[in-house]
């Protein structure tokens, strides 16, 4: 997979702040790219535990950002970095979503391995994705789900 060098330089930098013991999955577009599909990727959405997010904030001098009125999402703590030469990274802890049934957590059962260059991120299955994106319910996470539902098919 080649990525524009923005993207690369944001994989990357996720990759090193990670922790390589704990859980925590690149989502949206940039998961989708990573499956090698085309799609514009605006910035990178990283979730995992609320515990493991302040630990990773902390450790790179960034401030958690309010709480935002979002009537579909909400993160605790939730961090925006923004780096010249590399796409803007969203670090989200304990996200949940705003669905039929209230406000839940995102739980994601699937962790897959992805290598981009030198890095290494992990992601949703393709059908966890697809999943994922129908729940969010957004027009833009439905194209996403349908461009994710043809790769596996076909």
């Amino acid at each position: 997979m080649t990525f524009s060098n923005d993207l690369q330089s944001a994989i990357e930098f996720v990759s090193a702040i990670m922790p390589a013991d704990a859980d925590w999955w690149v989502i949206g577009s940039t998961a989708v790219a990573l499956l090698g599909i085309e799609v514009t990727v605006a910035d990178i959405d990283v979730i995992a535990s609320s515990e493991v997010i302040s630990d990773v904030i902390a450790k790179i001098g960034l401030e958690p950002l309010p709480p935002k009125a979002d009537s579909r999402f909400r993160s605790t703590p939730f961090a925006r970095l923004e780096r010249p030469g590399m796409l803007a990274i969203e670090l989200m802890g304990g996200l949940q979503v705003n669905d039929t049934d209230g406000w839940r957590p995102l739980i994601i059962a699937s962790r897959q391995a992805v290598r981009a260059g030198a890095a290494t991120v992990y992601v949703p299955s393709p059908q966890e994705q697809i999943e994922i994106f129908h729940r969010f319910g957004r027009d833009k996470d439905i194209k996403r789900a349908a461009l994710v539902s043809r790769f596996t098919t076909g």
